[in-house]
């Protein structure tokens, strides 16, 4: 509607029946330029998620955690944890480099305390727990990447710094299907596999 410039419907939460309609392409802008100014609001669509629903046979994505990077069934939650990679830097002569052995092994230590924290936490709700412990679902993230890029030398505008984030975190997602893939071996699949 947006790029036809024409209107689209507002459409009723519960009813789900059209409430109104609005002109798209000045509401799109709106949306863009507030995100632009202020990192907010992000956008999310639903329908998208779950078209790409990995578990569609346990019931519809119905929500997302606060950051909306895991979008969540109803009643579950997913345990987060980021890895400081400003931490995993080791001089190589005069020069620090990324000691991509250390990174390996705080992601897989990362995937293992993740999921023990499935086990020991205190769900505010029997149904949260039951699908949390039932589906397993954690997110590893990082924090201290521009840290990390000015001990390189590495401006963070540069295509180098976009290179290296993308090669650090194809690792890191590497590692850690791994480390899930070695706890299945050692723990069972997750009990709603």
């Amino acid at each position: 509607a947006a790029r036809n410039k024409g209107p689209y419907a507002l459409i009723h939460p519960v009813t789900h029946k059209p409430a109104g309609r609005l002109p798209a392409a000045p509401v799109f802008e709106a949306i863009v330029q507030t995100a632009w100014e202020t990192g907010d609001p992000g956008l999310l669509f639903l329908d998208a998620i779950n078209r790409a629903n990995p578990t569609p046979a346990l019931g519809t994505l119905d929500a997302t955690n606060p950051c909306g990077e895991i979008p969540l069934l109803p009643n579950e939650a997913c345990i987060l944890g980021s890895i400081n990679l400003a931490r995993h830097l080791h001089m190589d002569g005069t020069h620090p480099t990324i000691n991509r052995d250390k990174i390996k092994q705080t992601v897989h230590t990362a995937v293992r305390f993740l999921d023990n924290v499935i086990e020991i936490n205190r769900y505010p709700t029997p149904g949260i727990e039951q699908q949390t412990r039932g589906n397993r679902k954690i997110g590893l993230g990082v924090m201290g990447f521009a840290e990390l890029l000015i001990r390189l030398g590495i401006p963070y505008n540069s295509p180098e710094a976009i290179e290296t984030g993308e090669h650090l975190m194809r690792d890191i997602a590497q590692e850690a299907r791994r480390g899930s893939a070695h706890l299945a071996a050692e723990r069972g699949v997750f009990p709603f596999w």
